[in-house]
């Protein structure tokens, strides 16, 4: 993932990272609960949290390459912006893929005419295109994040260039639009291929979402111009883990309902004061690289607990919910790991060397 604001990495948005994959991959464990209760039923929320940093991300930057100044064509800066996105995040998804398809060959014996079909039919996937409404999500479902995230970089993008402060300046007010019309039309949030006429409600969502992060980033960068009391500062940290730790708690308890929007809300004033360094948690999580690290595993543990998944239900016999619990979460994040390792050595030795850097 980018870095946060300027060059240096925001440890404490390293941590909720790797937090709130965290929580996703635990709310997954639906699967495997059967009749049981699972934990974190309201924990797909937590990806509105990556929608937020996505759109605060896009926005600055944007802002850096004002700074820098930009370049003479829009439509050519426009595609160096998004490749040098994907490149970001491709080795990870696609050994994820890879990974993924393997397992769903094994899980369902499939002969080789069929994986090639199933993989023939899978190609939006493959290319991130299915959040546009362009096929399904066959073998990892979850990379619908990624294809919402990227679509919307491409509107984005051109238009911030374009006119950043006109966009910057209504963020705001369509994103409360958006998510008014969500709110209005489903009552909740979460759904990823639930079609509201002309896109899915991921789509919207994560379009709505990432123009909120931006409305953040705009308001981050005002409050970085004050300076702040111990008290003020004690203050915000207070108000910021409280956000957070809410929001984690309804997550824990509660199923998808009109609450999501007031988490949605919360979730944004976290965001603002975790990125604005008028609290104390830069204090903590900026001292230690792990948390670094972290954030950037984040992104495979993602990508890589759908499959693992399914294979602790299939492997799960006899064995109680929490039993199977350890076993994806361990799965999980070890798989997560040497991904990340594979991935971190194929940008080294191949994707650095042939990669568009944005203007």
């Amino acid at each position: 993932m980018n870095n946060i604001a300027d060059n240096k990495r925001n440890g404490t948005i390293d941590f909720l990272k790797f937090y709130f994959a965290i929580i996703i991959m635990l709310f997954h464990s639906f699967v495997i609960a059967g009749e049981e209760k699972s934990i974190f039923q309201g924990g797909a929320l937590a990806v509105e949290f990556f929608f937020l940093i996505s759109g605060y991300m896009l926005a600055g930057s944007v802002k850096r390459q004002s700074d820098r100044g930009l370049g003479n064509n829009l439509t050519i800066d426009t595609i160096k912006f998004v490749l040098h996105k994907f490149n970001g995040f491709m080795p990870n998804f696609w050994l994820s893929m890879i990974l993924a398809f393997c397992v769903y060959i094994y899980r369902h014996a499939l002969s080789f005419q069929s994986a090639l079909k199933d993989l023939v039919n899978s190609a939006f996937n493959w290319v991130l295109l299915t959040g546009s409404g362009l096929g399904s999500a066959s073998v990892i479902s979850l990379s619908w994040y990624l294809s919402v995230m990227m679509i919307t970089i491409m509107v984005l993008y051109p238009l911030l260039r374009n006119n950043y402060q006109m966009v910057a300046s209504i963020s705001f007010p369509v994103f409360v639009l958006v998510i008014g019309y969500l709110y209005h039309v489903s009552g909740y949030l979460t759904g990823v291929m639930d079609w509201m006429g002309i896109a899915y409600k991921s789509t919207l969502r994560g379009f709505g979402e990432m123009l909120g992060g931006i409305a953040c980033y705009e308001i981050a960068e005002y409050l970085k111009t004050f300076n702040y009391s111990r008290i003020s500062k004690s203050v915000l940290t207070v108000i910021e883990w409280i956000m957070y730790l809410a929001s984690s708690v309804y997550m824990y308890n509660h199923p998808s309902s009109r609450m999501d929007f007031l988490i949605l809300f919360m979730l944004m004033v976290g965001v603002i004061i975790s990125t604005s360094e008028c609290s104390y948690s830069g204090n903590v999580f900026n001292k230690f690289r792990i948390f670094s690290y972290l954030g950037r595993l984040s992104l495979s543990i993602y990508l890589c607990q759908e499959c693992l998944l399914h294979l602790s239900n299939d492997l799960k016999g006899n064995y109680n919910y929490w039993q199977c619990l350890v076993l994806y979460v361990i799965l999980t994040i070890s798989v997560s790991i040497v991904v990340d390792i594979m991935s971190s050595w194929i940008k080294k030795h191949f994707t650095e060397h042939w990669c568009l850097s944005p203007s």
